[in-house]
Protein backbone atom coordinates (compact mmCIF):
# COMPACT_ATOMS: atom_id res chain seq x y z
CA UNK A 1 0.00 0.00 0.00
CA UNK A 2 1.54 3.31 -1.00
CA UNK A 3 2.94 5.64 1.73
CA UNK A 4 0.89 9.13 2.99
CA UNK A 5 3.03 11.11 1.07
CA UNK A 6 3.34 9.34 -1.95
CA UNK A 7 -0.76 9.80 -2.18
CA UNK A 8 -1.82 12.18 -4.74
CA UNK A 9 -3.75 15.68 -3.65
CA UNK A 10 -6.72 15.55 -3.10
CA UNK A 11 -7.99 18.00 -5.49
CA UNK A 12 -5.80 16.26 -8.40
CA UNK A 13 -7.79 12.60 -7.84
CA UNK A 14 -11.37 14.94 -7.73
CA UNK A 15 -10.44 16.24 -10.90
CA UNK A 16 -9.58 12.60 -12.27
CA UNK A 17 -13.00 11.08 -11.31
CA UNK A 18 -14.78 14.27 -12.23
CA UNK A 19 -13.49 14.03 -15.67
CA UNK A 20 -14.17 9.95 -16.04
CA UNK A 21 -17.33 10.26 -14.25
CA UNK A 22 -19.09 12.82 -16.78
CA UNK A 23 -17.14 11.40 -19.64
CA UNK A 24 -19.05 9.28 -22.68
CA UNK A 25 -18.18 5.49 -21.53
CA UNK A 26 -19.36 2.16 -22.12
CA UNK A 27 -21.67 0.33 -19.40
CA UNK A 28 -18.65 -1.65 -19.18
CA UNK A 29 -15.73 0.78 -18.39
CA UNK A 30 -17.99 2.43 -15.95
CA UNK A 31 -18.71 -1.06 -14.26
CA UNK A 32 -14.69 -1.68 -13.78
CA UNK A 33 -14.25 2.11 -12.84
CA UNK A 34 -17.39 2.01 -9.96
CA UNK A 35 -15.98 -1.22 -8.63
CA UNK A 36 -11.99 -0.23 -8.59
CA UNK A 37 -11.71 3.52 -8.00
CA UNK A 38 -13.27 2.73 -3.52
CA UNK A 39 -10.77 0.03 -3.96
CA UNK A 40 -7.64 2.33 -4.21
CA UNK A 41 -7.77 4.26 -0.58
CA UNK A 42 -10.19 5.94 1.35
CA UNK A 43 -9.27 9.24 -0.01
CA UNK A 44 -10.30 7.94 -3.60
CA UNK A 45 -13.91 6.12 -1.75
CA UNK A 46 -14.41 9.38 -0.04
CA UNK A 47 -14.29 11.50 -3.68
CA UNK A 48 -15.70 9.10 -5.98
CA UNK A 49 -18.78 8.28 -3.29
CA UNK A 50 -19.17 12.43 -2.86
CA UNK A 51 -19.46 12.84 -7.02
CA UNK A 52 -21.08 9.58 -7.80
CA UNK A 53 -24.27 10.46 -5.08
CA UNK A 54 -24.60 13.67 -6.72
CA UNK A 55 -25.25 12.12 -10.11
CA UNK A 56 -26.25 8.75 -10.42
CA UNK A 57 -25.39 6.73 -13.85
CA UNK A 58 -26.79 3.43 -13.77
CA UNK A 59 -25.41 1.11 -16.02
CA UNK A 60 -27.88 -2.39 -14.98
CA UNK A 61 -31.34 -3.30 -13.61
CA UNK A 62 -29.32 -5.55 -10.65
CA UNK A 63 -27.73 -1.64 -9.56
CA UNK A 64 -31.06 0.14 -8.92
CA UNK A 65 -32.11 -3.16 -6.86
CA UNK A 66 -29.07 -2.88 -5.37
CA UNK A 67 -29.27 0.79 -4.48
CA UNK A 68 -32.96 0.92 -3.05
CA UNK A 69 -31.29 -1.87 -0.78
CA UNK A 70 -28.34 -0.28 0.16
CA UNK A 71 -30.69 2.84 1.01
CA UNK A 72 -33.40 0.54 2.76
CA UNK A 73 -31.02 -0.82 5.06
CA UNK A 74 -28.40 1.87 5.17
CA UNK A 75 -25.51 -0.91 4.79
CA UNK A 76 -23.29 0.55 2.21
CA UNK A 77 -19.67 0.62 2.35
CA UNK A 78 -19.23 3.57 0.20
CA UNK A 79 -22.02 5.89 0.50
CA UNK A 80 -23.24 7.95 3.79
CA UNK A 81 -26.68 7.16 5.00
CA UNK A 82 -27.38 10.83 3.68
CA UNK A 83 -27.61 9.49 0.15
CA UNK A 84 -30.93 10.29 -1.08
CA UNK A 85 -30.62 13.51 0.22
CA UNK A 86 -27.62 14.04 -1.96
CA UNK A 87 -28.95 12.97 -5.55
CA UNK A 88 -30.09 15.59 -7.61
CA UNK A 89 -30.14 13.82 -11.12
CA UNK A 90 -30.30 9.99 -12.57
CA UNK A 91 -29.03 9.29 -15.81
CA UNK A 92 -28.41 6.21 -17.99
CA UNK A 93 -25.96 6.54 -20.83
CA UNK A 94 -25.92 3.88 -23.44
CA UNK A 95 -22.78 3.94 -25.78
CA UNK A 96 -23.51 2.23 -29.15
CA UNK A 97 -20.49 3.91 -31.20
CA UNK A 98 -17.90 0.61 -31.40
CA UNK A 99 -20.56 -2.07 -30.78
CA UNK A 100 -24.41 -2.76 -31.17
CA UNK A 101 -24.95 -4.19 -27.75
CA UNK A 102 -24.36 -2.03 -24.39
CA UNK A 103 -25.44 -3.36 -20.59
CA UNK A 104 -27.63 -0.01 -19.70
CA UNK A 105 -29.66 -0.69 -23.16
CA UNK A 106 -31.93 -2.64 -20.27
CA UNK A 107 -31.90 -0.41 -17.63
CA UNK A 108 -32.45 2.32 -20.20
CA UNK A 109 -35.82 0.49 -21.67
CA UNK A 110 -37.19 0.27 -17.75
CA UNK A 111 -36.38 3.68 -16.64
CA UNK A 112 -38.36 4.55 -20.25
CA UNK A 113 -41.03 2.67 -19.71
CA UNK A 114 -42.19 3.53 -16.05
CA UNK A 115 -45.89 4.74 -16.68
CA UNK A 116 -44.82 6.77 -13.13
CA UNK A 117 -41.59 8.21 -11.06
CA UNK A 118 -43.51 8.13 -7.58
CA UNK A 119 -40.88 5.98 -6.12
CA UNK A 120 -37.45 8.09 -6.95
CA UNK A 121 -39.45 11.56 -6.05
CA UNK A 122 -40.11 9.73 -2.87
CA UNK A 123 -37.17 8.37 -1.58
CA UNK A 124 -34.88 10.88 -3.54
CA UNK A 125 -36.86 14.52 -2.12
CA UNK A 126 -34.42 16.77 -4.01
CA UNK A 127 -33.78 14.82 -7.44
CA UNK A 128 -34.42 17.46 -10.35
CA UNK A 129 -34.09 15.07 -13.59
CA UNK A 130 -33.93 11.69 -14.96
CA UNK A 131 -31.68 11.75 -18.09
CA UNK A 132 -31.93 9.16 -20.94
CA UNK A 133 -28.52 9.13 -23.47
CA UNK A 134 -27.80 7.23 -26.31
CA UNK A 135 -24.40 7.73 -29.03
CA UNK A 136 -24.60 6.16 -31.66
CA UNK A 137 -22.69 6.08 -35.15
CA UNK A 138 -24.24 5.73 -38.68
CA UNK A 139 -23.84 2.59 -40.32
CA UNK A 140 -24.98 2.69 -44.66
CA UNK A 141 -28.52 3.15 -44.94
CA UNK A 142 -30.19 6.33 -46.98
CA UNK A 143 -28.67 8.54 -44.22
CA UNK A 144 -25.59 9.09 -46.21
CA UNK A 145 -27.19 11.39 -48.78
CA UNK A 146 -27.09 13.96 -45.36
CA UNK A 147 -24.87 12.15 -42.65
CA UNK A 148 -21.46 10.18 -43.90
CA UNK A 149 -20.93 6.59 -42.44
CA UNK A 150 -19.93 6.58 -38.70
CA UNK A 151 -20.84 9.95 -38.25
CA UNK A 152 -21.80 10.40 -34.77
CA UNK A 153 -25.05 11.24 -33.33
CA UNK A 154 -25.72 11.74 -29.74
CA UNK A 155 -29.20 11.98 -28.21
CA UNK A 156 -30.64 12.81 -24.73
CA UNK A 157 -34.19 13.03 -22.80
CA UNK A 158 -34.41 14.63 -19.35
CA UNK A 159 -37.68 14.42 -17.38
CA UNK A 160 -38.01 16.79 -15.02
CA UNK A 161 -39.22 15.63 -11.82
CA UNK A 162 -38.60 18.42 -9.21
CA UNK A 163 -41.85 20.34 -11.15
CA UNK A 164 -44.17 17.14 -9.64
CA UNK A 165 -46.92 18.58 -7.54
CA UNK A 166 -48.92 15.53 -6.66
CA UNK A 167 -48.09 11.92 -6.64
CA UNK A 168 -49.42 11.58 -10.17
CA UNK A 169 -48.04 14.74 -12.92
CA UNK A 170 -47.72 16.10 -16.22
CA UNK A 171 -43.84 16.27 -16.22
CA UNK A 172 -42.26 18.57 -18.78
CA UNK A 173 -40.01 16.76 -21.31
CA UNK A 174 -36.82 18.31 -22.60
CA UNK A 175 -34.42 16.73 -25.36
CA UNK A 176 -31.50 17.21 -27.98
CA UNK A 177 -30.51 15.29 -30.97
CA UNK A 178 -26.89 16.31 -31.95
CA UNK A 179 -25.49 15.20 -35.42
CA UNK A 180 -21.36 15.26 -35.76
CA UNK A 181 -19.73 17.46 -38.25
CA UNK A 182 -22.77 17.33 -41.18
CA UNK A 183 -21.52 18.57 -44.53
CA UNK A 184 -22.03 22.04 -44.90
CA UNK A 185 -24.46 21.83 -48.19
CA UNK A 186 -26.56 19.07 -46.14
CA UNK A 187 -27.35 21.62 -43.00
CA UNK A 188 -30.27 23.53 -44.77
CA UNK A 189 -31.96 23.14 -48.30
CA UNK A 190 -35.63 21.91 -49.01
CA UNK A 191 -34.18 18.29 -50.20
CA UNK A 192 -32.06 18.66 -46.43
CA UNK A 193 -35.06 19.68 -44.28
CA UNK A 194 -37.09 16.75 -45.68
CA UNK A 195 -34.49 14.28 -45.12
CA UNK A 196 -33.63 15.54 -41.34
CA UNK A 197 -37.21 15.23 -40.85
CA UNK A 198 -37.33 11.65 -41.46
CA UNK A 199 -33.86 11.47 -39.66
CA UNK A 200 -35.79 12.59 -36.51
CA UNK A 201 -38.54 10.89 -37.03
CA UNK A 202 -36.79 7.22 -37.19
CA UNK A 203 -34.00 8.69 -34.20
CA UNK A 204 -37.12 9.03 -31.56
CA UNK A 205 -38.85 6.41 -32.81
CA UNK A 206 -35.18 4.34 -31.78
CA UNK A 207 -34.48 5.98 -28.85
CA UNK A 208 -38.01 6.91 -27.22
CA UNK A 209 -39.47 3.84 -25.61
CA UNK A 210 -42.53 3.72 -23.52
CA UNK A 211 -43.70 6.75 -21.61
CA UNK A 212 -40.95 8.90 -23.89
CA UNK A 213 -42.91 8.35 -26.68
CA UNK A 214 -43.71 11.97 -25.97
CA UNK A 215 -41.53 13.27 -27.74
CA UNK A 216 -42.50 11.92 -31.13
CA UNK A 217 -44.47 14.15 -33.77
CA UNK A 218 -45.08 14.14 -36.91
CA UNK A 219 -44.11 15.94 -38.81
CA UNK A 220 -40.91 17.47 -37.01
CA UNK A 221 -40.44 20.01 -39.55
CA UNK A 222 -40.61 23.03 -36.77
CA UNK A 223 -37.91 21.34 -35.17
CA UNK A 224 -35.69 21.03 -38.30
CA UNK A 225 -36.22 24.75 -38.80
CA UNK A 226 -35.50 25.89 -35.55
CA UNK A 227 -32.26 23.74 -35.74
CA UNK A 228 -28.73 25.20 -35.21
CA UNK A 229 -25.34 24.60 -36.36
CA UNK A 230 -22.68 25.70 -33.87
CA UNK A 231 -18.94 24.53 -34.25
CA UNK A 232 -19.45 21.74 -36.72
CA UNK A 233 -22.61 19.96 -34.96
CA UNK A 234 -26.20 20.65 -35.65
CA UNK A 235 -28.73 20.52 -32.92
CA UNK A 236 -32.14 19.84 -32.80
CA UNK A 237 -34.09 20.44 -29.77
CA UNK A 238 -37.95 19.98 -28.68
CA UNK A 239 -40.33 20.11 -25.70
CA UNK A 240 -43.26 17.47 -24.62
CA UNK A 241 -45.15 16.46 -21.53
CA UNK A 242 -45.49 13.20 -19.85
CA UNK A 243 -48.98 12.83 -18.46
CA UNK A 244 -47.71 10.12 -15.28
CA UNK A 245 -50.05 7.02 -14.32
CA UNK A 246 -50.79 4.39 -12.15
CA UNK A 247 -48.33 0.99 -12.56
CA UNK A 248 -45.02 -0.38 -11.92
CA UNK A 249 -42.44 -1.97 -14.23
CA UNK A 250 -40.26 -4.82 -12.90
CA UNK A 251 -41.18 -3.51 -9.23
CA UNK A 252 -38.57 -0.41 -9.20
CA UNK A 253 -41.04 2.26 -7.82
CA UNK A 254 -42.39 -0.45 -5.26
CA UNK A 255 -38.32 -0.69 -4.32
CA UNK A 256 -37.26 3.34 -4.07
CA UNK A 257 -41.00 3.81 -2.55
CA UNK A 258 -39.85 1.48 0.44
CA UNK A 259 -36.57 2.68 0.67
CA UNK A 260 -37.43 6.26 1.01
CA UNK A 261 -36.71 7.38 4.01
CA UNK A 262 -39.46 7.37 6.88
CA UNK A 263 -40.79 10.24 8.37
CA UNK A 264 -40.25 10.99 12.03
CA UNK A 265 -42.65 11.58 14.80
CA UNK A 266 -45.99 10.11 15.39
CA UNK A 267 -46.43 6.31 13.02
CA UNK A 268 -48.01 7.29 10.14
CA UNK A 269 -51.97 6.87 8.95
CA UNK A 270 -51.37 8.35 5.63
CA UNK A 271 -49.33 6.11 3.11
CA UNK A 272 -48.36 8.92 0.59
CA UNK A 273 -51.29 10.99 -0.75
CA UNK A 274 -53.28 8.01 -1.60
CA UNK A 275 -54.09 6.27 1.02
CA UNK A 276 -55.46 2.28 0.88
CA UNK A 277 -58.03 1.40 3.83
CA UNK A 278 -58.46 -2.10 4.04
CA UNK A 279 -61.92 -3.77 5.55
CA UNK A 280 -61.48 -6.65 6.54
CA UNK A 281 -65.27 -8.95 7.39
CA UNK A 282 -65.76 -12.20 8.43
CA UNK A 283 -68.89 -13.76 7.75
CA UNK A 284 -70.24 -17.43 8.16
CA UNK A 285 -65.86 -18.59 8.13
CA UNK A 286 -64.91 -17.09 5.36
CA UNK A 287 -62.99 -13.86 4.47
CA UNK A 288 -63.61 -11.11 2.30
CA UNK A 289 -61.85 -7.92 1.80
CA UNK A 290 -62.80 -4.93 -0.18
CA UNK A 291 -60.20 -1.72 -1.27
CA UNK A 292 -61.42 1.65 -0.42
CA UNK A 293 -58.98 5.01 -1.61
CA UNK A 294 -59.27 7.74 -0.06
CA UNK A 295 -59.61 10.95 -1.65
CA UNK A 296 -55.92 12.81 -2.25
CA UNK A 297 -57.74 16.35 -1.83
CA UNK A 298 -58.55 14.80 2.13
CA UNK A 299 -54.97 14.32 2.61
CA UNK A 300 -54.21 17.63 3.77
CA UNK A 301 -57.27 17.79 6.01
CA UNK A 302 -56.20 14.19 7.65
CA UNK A 303 -52.96 14.93 9.13
CA UNK A 304 -52.34 12.10 11.48
CA UNK A 305 -49.69 14.20 13.39
CA UNK A 306 -52.59 16.60 14.71
CA UNK A 307 -55.19 15.64 17.10
CA UNK A 308 -57.99 16.22 14.56
CA UNK A 309 -56.54 14.49 11.81
CA UNK A 310 -56.87 11.60 13.83
CA UNK A 311 -60.17 12.00 14.72
CA UNK A 312 -61.28 12.51 11.42
CA UNK A 313 -59.49 9.30 10.14
CA UNK A 314 -60.70 7.42 12.46
CA UNK A 315 -64.69 9.10 12.15
CA UNK A 316 -63.48 8.09 8.13
CA UNK A 317 -62.96 4.69 8.94
CA UNK A 318 -66.30 3.84 10.99
CA UNK A 319 -68.41 5.93 8.08
CA UNK A 320 -67.01 2.95 5.48
CA UNK A 321 -67.21 0.14 7.66
CA UNK A 322 -70.90 0.57 8.19
CA UNK A 323 -71.35 1.82 4.92
CA UNK A 324 -69.75 -1.58 3.60
CA UNK A 325 -72.08 -3.56 6.38
CA UNK A 326 -75.22 -1.65 5.42
CA UNK A 327 -74.79 -2.04 1.76
CA UNK A 328 -73.78 -6.17 1.72
CA UNK A 329 -76.36 -6.79 5.01
CA UNK A 330 -73.24 -8.36 6.76
CA UNK A 331 -73.56 -8.32 10.65
CA UNK A 332 -71.95 -6.43 12.76
CA UNK A 333 -70.30 -8.87 15.28
CA UNK A 334 -68.40 -10.22 12.77
CA UNK A 335 -66.58 -7.40 11.06
CA UNK A 336 -62.85 -6.67 12.47
CA UNK A 337 -60.68 -4.52 10.47
CA UNK A 338 -57.31 -3.97 9.38
CA UNK A 339 -55.33 -0.73 9.07
CA UNK A 340 -52.22 -1.80 6.86
CA UNK A 341 -49.80 -0.46 4.03
CA UNK A 342 -50.14 -2.58 0.76
CA UNK A 343 -47.08 -3.69 -1.36
CA UNK A 344 -48.08 -2.49 -4.58
CA UNK A 345 -49.33 1.31 -5.37
CA UNK A 346 -52.19 -0.21 -7.26
CA UNK A 347 -56.01 0.04 -7.88
CA UNK A 348 -58.51 -2.62 -6.66
CA UNK A 349 -55.76 -5.25 -6.06
CA UNK A 350 -57.95 -8.51 -5.54
CA UNK A 351 -57.10 -11.43 -2.93
CA UNK A 352 -58.15 -14.37 -2.24
CA UNK A 353 -60.21 -15.13 1.15
CA UNK A 354 -57.73 -15.92 3.90
CA UNK A 355 -54.20 -14.77 2.35
CA UNK A 356 -51.79 -12.99 4.48
CA UNK A 357 -50.40 -9.52 2.97
CA UNK A 358 -48.31 -8.40 5.14
CA UNK A 359 -47.13 -9.39 9.09
CA UNK A 360 -49.65 -8.68 11.59
CA UNK A 361 -49.48 -5.29 12.74
CA UNK A 362 -52.86 -3.60 15.10
CA UNK A 363 -52.85 -0.05 15.26
CA UNK A 364 -53.81 2.31 18.16
CA UNK A 365 -55.31 5.81 17.33
CA UNK A 366 -52.47 7.94 19.23
CA UNK A 367 -54.57 10.56 21.01
CA UNK A 368 -55.73 9.28 24.51
CA UNK A 369 -58.82 10.73 24.04
CA UNK A 370 -59.97 9.44 21.37
CA UNK A 371 -63.35 7.53 21.66
CA UNK A 372 -62.38 5.36 18.73
CA UNK A 373 -60.12 2.12 19.95
CA UNK A 374 -58.75 0.08 17.52
CA UNK A 375 -56.93 -2.41 19.97
CA UNK A 376 -56.16 -5.81 19.49
CA UNK A 377 -58.87 -7.00 21.89
CA UNK A 378 -61.42 -5.10 19.25
CA UNK A 379 -60.05 -6.53 16.55
CA UNK A 380 -61.78 -9.84 17.70
CA UNK A 381 -59.46 -11.77 15.62
CA UNK A 382 -59.91 -15.71 15.02
CA UNK A 383 -57.36 -17.49 17.20
CA UNK A 384 -56.80 -19.76 14.23
CA UNK A 385 -55.98 -16.90 11.46
CA UNK A 386 -53.86 -15.11 14.60
CA UNK A 387 -51.57 -18.46 14.34
CA UNK A 388 -51.39 -19.05 10.77
CA UNK A 389 -50.06 -15.22 10.99
CA UNK A 390 -47.37 -15.76 13.01
CA UNK A 391 -46.37 -18.39 11.58
CA UNK A 392 -45.92 -16.97 8.51
CA UNK A 393 -44.05 -13.79 9.68
CA UNK A 394 -41.33 -15.97 11.75
CA UNK A 395 -40.88 -18.26 8.19
CA UNK A 396 -40.50 -14.68 6.71
CA UNK A 397 -38.09 -13.23 8.94
CA UNK A 398 -35.95 -16.64 9.38
CA UNK A 399 -35.68 -16.47 5.67
CA UNK A 400 -34.86 -12.93 5.40
CA UNK A 401 -31.72 -13.29 7.49
CA UNK A 402 -30.49 -16.49 6.06
CA UNK A 403 -30.52 -14.80 2.77
CA UNK A 404 -28.49 -11.82 4.26
CA UNK A 405 -26.07 -13.74 6.07
CA UNK A 406 -24.98 -15.92 2.62
CA UNK A 407 -25.22 -12.33 0.30
CA UNK A 408 -23.65 -9.76 2.36
CA UNK A 409 -19.86 -10.40 1.51
CA UNK A 410 -20.25 -10.91 -2.46
CA UNK A 411 -23.38 -8.53 -3.05
CA UNK A 412 -21.56 -5.33 -3.79
CA UNK A 413 -19.46 -6.98 -6.51
CA UNK A 414 -21.76 -9.04 -8.36
CA UNK A 415 -24.80 -6.69 -9.00
CA UNK A 416 -22.46 -4.16 -10.88
CA UNK A 417 -21.79 -7.40 -13.37
CA UNK A 418 -23.36 -6.63 -17.01
CA UNK A 419 -26.81 -8.58 -16.75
Amino acid sequence: MASPDSELPAELIEAVVLEFWYSENSSKDRITFMKSCPLINNLWKEVFARISSRDIYVPTVAYLVYLSTIIRTNSSLIYCSDLPHCVRTITCHVDLTETTNDAAMEPYSVLASLPNHSGFRRCFPNIDKMNFEVNYRIRGGWHESILCHQQLIRTRISITLNQATTQLSVLPVDWHVTAENPEVDNVRGVVADVHWDIFLREATLAVAPGTLCCIRKDPFKETVLNSTYVGGLLHFRGQALLVERMGDVRRINYYFRKAAPKPSGERRFLFSHSVKLIICTKVCGTSSVKFLRMPREWSSLLDPSTRAGRLSWARHLDNESSELLSRQSLPVPGLWKLIDELFEDAKGVAIPPGSVYSCWKTMRLLDNESSVSLSRQSLLVPRQLERALYDVVIRAVLFTYITLVLCRKFVFLQVLSPV
